[in-house]
């Protein structure tokens, strides 16, 4: 009656069967996105990106494989695939719209431009807060790697906020992985902070937690934290212990991306007990690990290391240099934390130097570096 043959009924059938079978097999590799096996889901989505054709399915599979990249910690490649996808994004929800969005500022963070991807959080936050259907989980994401950006960018107070509005969520809504890491970021800030107990008790929560995560790659990074903490303190065999930990860890789940800031921990603590050799050895190590997987803060944290090596052999010129190049990248990274106390170390270099206007110079910078803006007027 409709003057079709049957082969045209059987075609829309097989179309329809394929597609819902391609759909299951995308939701299979969108489940796979966690840290234990985001390379999986990087090879998988990638296969099936070759053969997309409709907008929607390649803007979907480029926003899996970006988020697969950040969680692997490979920053520029991400911010590749997210841009693609945020080209093809007016043929998604808008639900997917704010995960590009998301996406895209964790990638920066991995880039190493900490300031647009505080940005970008902050814009999404707006969004998230004046929406009448408001992404919960989304909303947990946001306000913790606010928080954790912050520590980075040394803005440590409105750090720990953020971080205890999430931990609020993460309670309600029982996410475990946010837990481990809100828990962890209110361990740095209070360090950083000055209340070394308080930091010591968040990070021995989240490890305990993360004992039902099973996140080696969270746990990597918790016991090269208190391997930090243990070397402020001078208890140097407990931070090998914590650090030779990480760093195991570490080269066994990877990333790549996070081996250079423990093998630096391990050099920071060995020259703090006068193992200026050892120290050298592993610095030089971390320098050449943070050049290949392109960490740049991990990179400026091993030369201020050398420059101590350097200066104790008796080479100030090179060790100058050292403090120098370092500040470049931190001032490059908006690590103001980090910018204001290298800037002191020149400082007090200048000043071993009889060099009194370098001094005075270089503290000027510091002080500018680490300036909170006042509520007050400017006289």
């Amino acid at each position: 009656k409709l003057g079709k043959p049957v082969s045209f009924f059987m075609e829309d059938e097989e179309t329809a069967r394929r597609r819902l079978e391609r759909n299951l097999e995308i939701d299979s590799v969108e489940a796979l996105l966690s840290r234990p096996t985001a390379a999986q889901a990087l090879e998988k989505a990638e296969a099936l990106l070759a053969a997309a054709t409709s907008s929607a399915e390649i803007c979907r599979l480029h926003l899996i494989v970006g988020t697969a990249l950040n969680l692997l910690v490979r920053g520029p490649e991400a911010l590749t695939e997210l841009t693609a996808a945020e080209r093809l994004q007016s043929a998604t929800r808008l639900e997917t719209r704010r995960r590009i969005k998301y996406q895209i500022a964790v990638a920066f963070r991995h880039s190493g431009n900490s300031p647009r991807a505080i940005q970008l959080l902050r814009q999404l936050l707006d969004e998230l807060e004046t929406s009448t259907a408001t992404d919960q989980l989304l909303r947990l994401r946001v306000l913790k790697d606010l928080g954790v950006i912050l520590i980075d960018s040394g803005s440590y107070e409105e750090a720990n906020s953020y971080l205890l509005t999430a931990l609020e969520w993460a309670n309600d809504i029982g996410d475990l992985s946010a837990l481990v890491s809100i828990y962890n970021g209110l361990g740095y800030a209070h360090r950083a902070l000055g209340d070394l107990d308080a930091a010591v008790g968040y990070v021995q929560r989240a490890l305990a937690m993360n004992e039902a995560v099973q996140d080696l790659t969270s746990a990597a990074t918790m016991h090269n934290f208190l391997a930090v903490i243990a070397g402020d303190r001078g208890h140097f065999d407990a931070a090998m212990r914590h650090v030779d930990r990480a760093i195991n860890l570490a080269r066994a789940s990877g990333p790549a991306y996070n081996l250079p800031h423990f093998i630096c921990t391990k050099a920071e603590c060995e020259l703090k007990q006068g193992n200026v050799a050892a120290a050298q050895l592993h610095a030089d190590e971390a320098l050449a690990a943070a050049v290949e997987t392109g960490n740049k803060r991990a990179a400026a944290a091993a030369k201020l290391v050398l420059s101590d090596v350097h200066r104790s052999y008796g080479d100030v010129t090179l060790g100058e240099r050292q403090l120098k190049e370092a500040a470049d990248i931190y001032r490059g990274l908006g690590a103001s934390a980090e910018l204001g106390d290298t800037y002191m170390r020149l400082s007090k270099l200048a000043t071993e130097s009889g060099d009194s206007r370098g001094a005075q110079r270089y503290a000027n910078s510091a002080y500018r570096a680490t300036k909170r803006t006042s509520a007050l007027l400017e006289r």
